[in-house]
């Protein structure tokens, strides 16, 4: 079993709500658990 740990910053000047950021992210997650197939 292989375990790593990462920590990701990322800035969204065009996205000003919390609402929209948090929809970025969790696509992002999605994208990663789908390819990769680790947790996040």
């Amino acid at each position: 079993m292989k375990i790593g740990a990462a920590r990701l910053t990322f800035h969204l000047p065009e996205n000003g709500s919390l609402k929209g950021k948090r929809r970025v992210a969790q696509a992002l997650a999605s994208r990663l658990r789908q390819q990769f197939h680790v947790a996040v």
